[in-house]
């Protein structure tokens, strides 16, 4: 099992953007979560908590999490009510460690490893869909051939995947496209040509975008991405 990248910040000085992932986290006061794939920004509503964590590949939550990505959209849920007794011995681990942010990752990425190897697989045709709208504009009709579906057919393999549907997905992938060439060194660049690149019709798209999704103009989100 792929795991996109790792999250351990202590406290959280940012939302969370969405970015087609589901996430475990751990928070100092002895909670353990499950944070589900999401439409819009969040913030973790303990101020003061620290979180350790981890991000999952996008596609990835029905496979380790056992329910489908749907099921989790939007939402915070407690690890014991999708593992039960698995939760709660991973609490006890992650409780014995204190706040070293490190060792409680490897407890994490180590019931998800030997999750994956009891069987949990992400679905070959999601992971096809994440690559191909990560990287560039797609149509949904011309996605759904190259897998072999109906369009209908890959509507209903997105939201168990990723809670998405694949026009969904791929709103919010265009977003991390931003999110990422406003990052890279160097990049520099006026908005108008940060949105071409992401694929944006234009600039008003970008920053209609950016609102819905993030509640922040695309300017302040970029600031953000780069602090």
């Amino acid at each position: 099992m792929d795991l996109a990248y790792h999250v351990h910040v202590r406290p959280v000085p940012h939302p969370a953007l969405p970015d087609g992932r589901a996430g475990i986290v751990w928070l100092s006061d002895g909670t353990l979560r499950v944070c589900g794939p999401e439409t819009r920004a969040w913030r973790p509503d303990r101020t003061g908590v620290a979180v350790t964590g981890l991000r999952l590949t996008a596609g990835a939550a029905q496979a380790v999490l056992g329910v489908p990505a749907v099921d989790l959209l939007d939402r915070r849920v407690e690890l014991a009510d999708l593992w039960g007794a698995a939760a709660g011995r991973l609490t006890d681990g992650l409780s014995a460690t204190g706040d070293d942010a490190r060792r409680q990752v490897r407890l994490l990425e180590s019931l998800v490893r030997a999750r994956s190897r009891s069987g949990g697989r992400i679905d070959p045709v999601a992971r096809h869909v994440a690559t191909r709208l990560g990287r560039a504009p797609v149509r949904i009709s011309e996605l759904a051939r190259e897998v072999g579906l109906s369009e209908r057919q890959l509507h209903r393999r997105s939201l168990s995947a990723f809670g998405y549907s694949p026009a969904t997905l791929a709103r919010v992938l265009r977003l991390q496209r931003f999110l990422h060439a406003g990052r890279r060194p160097g990049a520099a660049r006026p908005l108008a040509e940060l949105a071409a690149l992401a694929g944006y019709a234009d600039q008003s798209h970008l920053a209609r975008d950016c609102r819905a999704l993030t509640g922040l103009p695309a300017s302040a989100l970029l600031l953000r991405a780069v602090a």
